[in-house]
């Protein structure tokens, strides 16, 4: 009988951990294959179709591996005597630690080229006809083959395939432990594009002089460290100095290289200079612990979009720099600004960054333009920025420049110009951007949507307006859970147990990478590491209810055991933003709560579907892979989108953590009272 299934009796294990194998490469190849595509928001499409082509993509996903999950559960369980759905469920997960572990080492790191990228497109829809019984699919493989092409050529469409940079000539590209890099070149400007987005442009000779308002705050200068590698001809404006040094502080030594090596001179003159040093770590915490005495701090961040560059504007990272380093130190950086008078949104975003810096720094100017330059020190007598005294400070030190010069200041620091920044200096509305609540790329996403006009921009403002609506959401569960306490509605209890398990093991993976990335910085070469712990903890926590004997003694057994996991993960993400310093700690720490969050997750699916299949002699697989997709995908949405950048990570977890405790006690005590 076995045979006749085209399912051997010693390759069943291996058709259910290849099933998680194609599941996790296929969800990661996605967002990958949108990156080497480079669909760009802008060139062709907004925020609203590129979350719509995100449904599409979900929608197909979701057919393709609800459709396979459910048949392979019915092929093993019509011939096999395992326990089939949480059998299933354990092996999959182990094929997607595999799953996970591929996407991570080859897909992020060997595959820079968009075609091998469709290679792997093709590998994995021919990947779908695995030996299996066709006839117990939900969906036939052929349908679902001709459902995703066409996903693919709308992908292809909207992002242009074959024409990624428009009429630029690709340079060169490579793949790092940080980034994917692209260097392009269009009648001798050069372009870096980091992860597809654009990074620094050379040569600019204008931008590169606006360092020296920042320089010109002090007669002498001697000891510089900046953040992050600058374009090459700012370091050469800094190099005017005859005393200068210059320290970088960056993570990806391999950027440095691609530089020097690709882009024409003098760039790689400025950059090896003997009066400029590198510092390769993680320059949040390596530019406090050099014990150097800095003249100035200079971040060259330009825009915080992410966790990562977010805690570079923080009140976290501006409390270490001050607390640091000396009263006369000048901070200085820019952000997107605006050169005519800026609207709310802008005020908003610019002002939480603001809010961020004066609580660490008594003495804040703001030069308003095209870019909004940000000039702090605790020192009230070191920044003035009166035309007269800057042009002195060029003359004693010897300084040439082609566009900063007397009427170059006498525009920039006309005193209309300045009073633009009185919005930010008097503006109530922003919030202040912290580590745990970076709801400064909240207001940068809303930027971003509103030079579309479209529906996106008014659903992002709505949720930062109505931000009580947020706690009533995160409630909405628990006040459904009520219909749930009546006698004749047992069997979705079980299917709401499985809903906790996709919802709490997304929100609490999601959780750990934004904590990595702003406490440890960026987390794009650890990501295999964190999902192989994360499914090998959702395989032997779903392995443990396995051995339940079906008896009230051993099901309460298990259920202790997994509250108590449940519990441990939820204190471990509590006291990670308590501790100062321990960074290895931190990462130790991060690192076992990804395999505990695992844990939990699996647990809480088999934990429902034993308990379901000793009670009621049957299963349900679909409508339980169903509710645990549902409950991941919408802590995908909302966890990372609304709840940590709008409340903060510290409210999301409070309020988890309450959720988790009355759910749990409805279900072991009320509802399933095993």
């Amino acid at each position: 009988m076995a045979e006749k299934t085209g399912i051997r009796r010693g390759s069943r294990y291996t058709t259910i951990a290849i099933y998680g194998l194609v599941a996790v490469v296929f969800y990661g190849a996605i967002p990958r294959l949108y990156d080497i595509w480079n669909l760009q928001p802008g060139e062709v499409t907004g925020l609203l179709t590129m979350a719509a082509t995100a449904v599409l993509s979900l929608i197909i996903l979701c057919l393709f591996s609800g459709a396979l999950f459910v048949g392979i559960v019915q092929t093993v369980s019509a011939y096999s005597r395992i326990t089939s759905l949480s059998f299933v469920y354990v092996v999959e997960s182990l094929g997607s630690l595999a799953g996970g572990v591929l996407l991570t080492f080859i897909c992020l790191t060997l595959i820079p080229d968009r075609y091998t990228a469709l290679l792997l497109f093709l590998l994995i829809v021919a990947i779908m006809f695995i030996k299996m019984d066709k006839k117990l699919l939900l969906m036939p493989p052929r349908v679902t083959v001709g459902v995703m092409c066409v996903f693919a050529g709308v992908a292809f469409a909207l992002g242009q395939f074959g024409n990624q940079f428009e009429n630029q000539e690709v340079v060169a590209q490579t793949n790092t432990a940080y980034q994917h890099l692209t260097l392009t070149e269009y009648e001798s400007q050069y372009t870096l594009y980091s992860d597809g987005l654009s990074f620094f442009s050379y040569p600019q000779v204008q931008e590169a002089e606006e360092i020296h308002l920042t320089l010109w705050q002090k007669a002498d200068v001697k000891n510089i460290a900046m953040i992050g590698i600058c374009p090459p001809d700012k370091i050469a404006e800094i190099l005017k100095y005859e005393n200068a040094r210059v320290n970088i502080f960056e993570n990806d030594k391999i950027l440095l290289d691609f530089l020097v090596r690709y882009l024409p001179e003098p760039a790689g003159q400025s950059y090896m200079n003997p009066a400029v040093s590198y510092d390769w770590g993680d320059p949040y915490i390596n530019i406090t612990d050099d014990g150097e005495d800095y003249d100035f701090v200079i971040i060259n961040i330009s825009n915080p979009t992410d966790a990562v560059g977010n805690r570079y504007f923080t009140v976290d990272f501006f409390e270490r720099l001050s607390s640091h380093l000396q009263d006369d130190c000048v901070l200085s950086f820019s952000l997107p600004g605006s050169a005519h008078l800026i609207g709310r949104d802008l005020q908003e975003f610019l002002g939480t960054i603001y809010n961020a810096l004066r609580t660490r720094f008594e003495n804040i100017k703001i030069i308003p333009g095209d870019d909004y330059i940000f000039l702090a020190s605790n020192d009230s007598a070191m920044i003035g920025l009166d035309t007269d005294v800057l042009l002195k400070c060029k003359e004693q030190n010897g300084i040439s420049t082609t566009f900063v010069d007397s009427v170059y200041l006498s525009y920039r620091l006309d005193e209309f110009n300045l009073l633009k920044a009185n919005q930010i200096y008097n503006n109530e509305l922003s919030a202040v951007n912290t580590v745990s609540r970076p709801v400064v790329y909240y207001y940068n996403s809303i930027l971003w949507a509103s030079r579309f006009s479209g529906l996106e921009e008014s659903i992002l403002k709505f949720w930062k307006e109505n931000k009580y609506l947020i706690y009533i959401l995160l409630f909405l569960p628990l006040i459904s859970l009520l219909n749930l306490l009546k006698r004749s509605v047992l069997r979705p209890a079980y299917f709401s147990i499985c809903f906790l398990a996709g919802f709490s093991g997304i929100t609490l993976e999601m959780s750990l990478l934004i904590l990595y990335q702003s406490h440890l910085g960026n987390v794009y070469s650890q990501i295999g590491l964190l999902i192989g712990l994360f499914m090998v903890g959702m395989a032997l926590g779903g392995a443990l209810p396995l051995r339940s004997k079906g008896t009230t003694i051993f099901m309460k057994k298990w259920f202790y055991l997994g509250a108590i996991i449940g519990v441990f993960v939820l204190f471990g993400l509590a006291i990670i933003n308590r501790l100062e310093g321990h960074h290895f700690f931190k990462y130790l720490l991060i690192l076992g709560l990804s395999f505990l969050s695992g844990g939990f997750s699996g647990y809480l699916f088999n934990y429902a579907a034993v308990s379901y299949k000793h009670k009621y002699g049957t299963e349900a697989p679909g409508r339980f892979y169903l509710a645990d997709l549902l409950g991941a995908s919408l802590a995908g949405i909302f966890i990372s989108i609304l709840f940590i950048p709008l409340i903060g990570f510290g409210s999301v977890l409070a309020l988890f953590f309450v959720l988790y405790l009355v759910y749990v006690i409805l279900h072991r005590f009320v509802i399933i009272g095993v």
